[in-house]
């Protein structure tokens, strides 16, 4: 501590034997700075934040995409990511490199160094709320700080637009494609269906298996009616052989009938015989054109939803405070040159005389010694 105060005291001696010089050179550099500062040119400021919109929920190409197990837009970035890479991008530098002459606004010949100055002169800040702030620099003009400002927005927001139309036509095209192969197999199966229906004459599989079974039913209890008769006649109805002849005539008719049925069927009627190799077929048959017909409710609206978002005309952000032309500088800061620039000579100059008033003790000292 002692060491410390000596220090401060010594500093404080030596500004007392030379404050008038320290004084009177700390007030010209404070005018000289703000000579200077006052004739440097000035940069004005401009600001805008936009707000990143939340993508709509619901039957939509967005929810579709969000929902699939792949990124289509990028892996593990957020919204606010792709839009400062965007604006960092040299396809919009280009274009407000090119709408304000900035390689004769910076004095620069090559485009890296542009492109290098651009950046010093521009600030893109993620607020991490949703919403992304641009700042942009400019020398004397505060309008084109505005302008410029304003551009880097206009050609994000035609970016955005962009990429946006043409993952919705890739989208609409995927759904297109799958729907026309959809309506291709359905169209296949309807075909394969009605061959299958004119072959075997069938038209509704159940209501015609019952009407089958209804129709064996009345055959095989007609024939055990003829066959009750002929049994009573045989054993009771002496001299009855015309109507005896005429009811085994009946039955040997109805017993063909329910072999051809059991065997063949007739008209729209079952072959009871082939009916489980039918009704698999049928049914087979059946199912595949459900499944392809339900695949059709789904990709018929989801088509015309993704030709809705192919046509929109906004891209997901929009405009929270647009800019304004600034009225008041930027930079240079002249009071902030001016005390820095006072307290670094200020500086200077105690040490210099401190370094001096050093030396010359040094010096006598070392007199001494050799005198001595």
């Amino acid at each position: 501590m002692e060491i410390k105060s000596n220090i401060f005291w010594n500093f404080v001696k030596i500004f007392w034997q030379h404050k008038k010089f320290i004084i009177a050179s700390c007030i010209g550099i404070m005018i000289i700075t703000f000579i200077v500062t006052t004739l440097m040119p000035k940069t004005y400021k401009a600001s805008l934040t936009f707000v990143i919109i939340e993508e709509e929920t619901g039957f939509s190409l967005s929810s579709i995409i969000g929902e699939l197990p792949f990124k289509l837009g990028g892996f593990g970035t957020t919204e606010a990511d792709r839009f400062v890479a965007f604006l960092e991008s040299r396809r919009i530098r280009d274009i407000v490199i090119k709408e304000f002459d900035l390689f004769k606004e910076y004095g620069e010949v090559y485009i890296e160094h542009v492109y290098k100055s651009l950046n010093e002169n521009v600030d893109i800040i993620d607020n991490l709320d949703g919403t992304v702030t641009i700042n942009c620099y400019f020398k004397r003009f505060p309008e084109k700080a505005a302008a410029m400002v304003q551009l880097f927005y206009d050609e994000l927001y035609k970016v955005v637009l962009e990429l946006n139309r043409q993952k919705s036509t890739a989208f609409r095209e995927y759904v297109e494609e799958n729907y026309n192969i959809n309506q291709k197999q359905l169209a296949q199966l309807e075909d394969s269906m009605r061959v299958f229906q004119l072959k075997n004459k069938i038209i509704e599989f159940e209501s015609q298996t019952k009407f089958s079974f209804e129709a064996l039913a009345q055959l095989e209890a007609e024939k055990q009616s003829y066959k009750l008769q002929i049994d009573y006649l045989k054993k009771f109805g002496t001299g009855q052989f015309e109507k005896l002849k005429e009811l085994e005539l009946k039955y040997a008719i109805v017993e063909s009938n329910i072999k051809k049925l059991l065997s063949e069927g007739e008209n729209y009627i079952f072959a009871f015989n082939n009916l489980p190799d039918k009704g698999l077929q049928y049914f087979r048959l059946l199912r595949d054109i459900t499944i392809q017909q339900k695949i059709m409710e789904i990709l018929l609206p989801l088509l015309e939803n993704a030709k809705m978002e192919e046509q929109k005309k906004t891209a997901n952000l929009q405009l929270l405070d647009p800019p304004f032309i600034p009225q008041y500088k930027y930079k240079p800061k002249r009071l902030t040159y001016m005390i820095l620039i006072t307290f670094f000579l200020f500086v200077i100059e105690i040490l210099f005389f401190s370094i001096h008033e050093s030396y010359k003790n040094s010096k006598s000292d070392i007199k001494a010694w050799l005198q001595r």
